[in-house]
């Protein structure tokens, strides 16, 4: 759902603005009452009268929208779907200089070294798997991640080492290298002998939110060099997809 208010319009020639509240730009705007009433009946079915009034009244009013859903009259002759109006356009050529786009190609392929604008790549220390193997009071005591996307997944390596992508200091993506055991999946099953499930490795989203700008481009870019199997499970390509902004020609 989308945020949008409808206020009186200070540009002549318009009587009411149709406003995107993420970005404050003004994406339609209708001369006559009775266009903007059919619009907002199309969504809430009765309420366009009411609607008007209140905006007459008070200068603006606030709706939510679906923007895959509805439509809304273009120069009151074309049809033309809310969400190519509101969805910001990205053009990735344009976003991301030549060498930030190759850093996250590097990097999808698991090399590192590298840096491009606020992005840097390296191969960092991590925590050793076999100190945290066999011994009940070791596994239990695995270092994973306790909050974000990657939430659970157990932050030891087989040599200690791993792949990281940083942006502004601050540490975005890690490559996981399976197969791997998820620690409480061993605590659970220990004193029953079952071998716990075995997960592949992937590429794990490990920062969490907000994302600015900048970032979620990256990541819209990243996600169009990757296929669903390249990531854990934590992190799938679809919800990064969701973070990531789209390339739009």
């Amino acid at each position: 759902m989308h945020k949008l208010t409808v206020k009186l319009s200070d540009k002549s020639g318009y009587n009411y603005d149709l406003v995107n509240d993420k970005n404050g730009k003004v994406i339609h705007s209708w001369k006559r009452s009775e266009m903007l009433e059919k619009w907002v009946d199309g969504y809430i079915p009765g309420n366009g009268k009411n609607f008007v009034k209140y905006v007459d009244k008070n200068g603006s009013g606030k709706i939510k929208v679906a923007p895959n859903k509805f439509v809304i009259p273009f120069r009151e002759n074309k049809m033309i779907k809310l969400k190519e109006l509101i969805v910001e356009k990205i053009n990735y050529n344009k976003e991301l200089s030549r060498d930030e786009r190759l850093l996250l190609q590097k990097f999808q392929r698991g090399a590192v070294g590298n840096k491009a604008g606020d992005f840097e790549t390296k191969d960092i220390d991590v925590p050793l798997k076999s100190e945290y193997t066999g011994d009940i009071k070791k596994i239990k005591k695995t270092p994973v991640w306790k909050s974000g996307p990657a939430k659970g997944l157990p932050q030891t390596e087989r040599t200690g080492r791993a792949e990281a992508l940083f942006y502004k200091g601050k540490e975005i993506m890690r490559h996981k290298h399976g197969p791997f055991y998820y620690p409480q999946e061993v605590v659970k099953n220990y004193d029953l002998h079952k071998v716990s499930e075995r997960y592949n490795g992937g590429i794990a989203l490990v920062a969490d939110g907000p994302y600015d700008r900048k970032l979620r481009i990256a990541l819209g870019f990243f996600a169009t060099k990757t296929v669903a199997a390249h990531w854990v499970d934590e992190t799938p390509l679809k919800d990064i997809k969701k973070i990531g902004l789209k390339w739009w020609n």
